[in-house]
This record gives structure tokens, sequence and C-alpha cells, in this order.
């Protein structure tokens, strides 16, 4: 935060990949950025359960909740750069993976995903917003596409 509060820019977005750890914090990163100047937006993913990270992943139950902090936080004119209507998708993990969306270039490897494209069965448990936003956006989606007009023309 020193930093942050250090820093000349002012188009700062505060992303936050939610587990076990952290996932009672949400309000306050939310206000943090809020209250922020330099902050622009803040972004959320779900922890996707790298191997060894399985302890941090959350149940469907704990990301409906988060997921519910989210969108009153958006409805709070919070400066979310996520897509409420992609969050059902995510609870129920019901989006296409693999994204093919992305391009992800990592030890020199590149890939159309994650690292996630690499570990048996964990594009089913994805946790990255974007990906369920663009796959459904790129799909057709119509209540997407009209969320992220609205919501991308804050930020733009």
């Amino acid at each position: 935060m020193k930093n942050i509060k250090n820093t000349t820019s002012d188009n700062i977005c505060f992303y936050m990949a939610i587990n076990q750890i952290n996932k009672n914090t949400i309000k306050d990163v939310c206000y943090e950025a809020k209250s922020n100047k330099k902050v622009r937006a803040v972004s959320f993913n779900f922890h996707t359960p790298y191997p060894n990270t399985s302890k941090l992943a959350l149940s469907k139950t704990e990301k409906q909740h988060c997921c519910d902090v989210i969108a009153q936080m958006i409805d709070e004119k919070v400066p979310v750069f996520n897509l409420k209507n992609a969050f059902p998708y995510l609870i129920d993990q019901k989006f296409p993976t693999p994204c093919h969306q992305c391009l992800v270039i990592e030890n020199g490897k590149i890939s159309i995903c994650g690292r996630c494209i690499d570990v048996p069965n964990l594009c089913s448990q994805c946790g990255y917003f974007f990906v369920a936003e663009y796959t459904l956006i790129f799909g057709g989606n119509r209540k997407m596409i009209l969320d992220m007009l609205k919501t991308y023309l804050k930020y733009i």
C-alpha cells in the first residue's frame, strides 16, 4: 500500500485470487480500492487448485457467498472489473474450458490457456473470472455482452 500511495500512476487495478486464506477480506479490498484515488478497479478470480494447492480451493457454497459479497460491492458502486452475470457460471463451473481466448507465455512456452491446460482435469476447476466471462461473451451470450459493455465502458 505504501508503494501505491507513493506512485504517480492513477490507473492501478487490484487483483485478488480468492482462496481459503483471504475469502473474508473481499469487502476490505473493495473499500480500499474505492477509497484510493489511484486505484481504478479491483478484479477477482477464484483459486484454481494447481498441484499441491487444493486445500486453498473454495467449495461451491463458499463461491456463492463470495459472489454475493462481490455483487453487493458492485451495487454499492465499488469499482469492480468483473461481470455479475458470469457469477452463476463460475459457481457451477458451467463455462467452456479450455478457453482458447487467452495466450499465456510462461517459461518460454506458449499456451492457449493458463498452466491448467497441462494438468489433467484442472480446466474443469478453473477459477479465472475472465475465462468464464470471455468464453460466454465470444460464445454470443447476450446478457454477458450487455453486462460487459456496461461494465467496461466505465473503465475505458
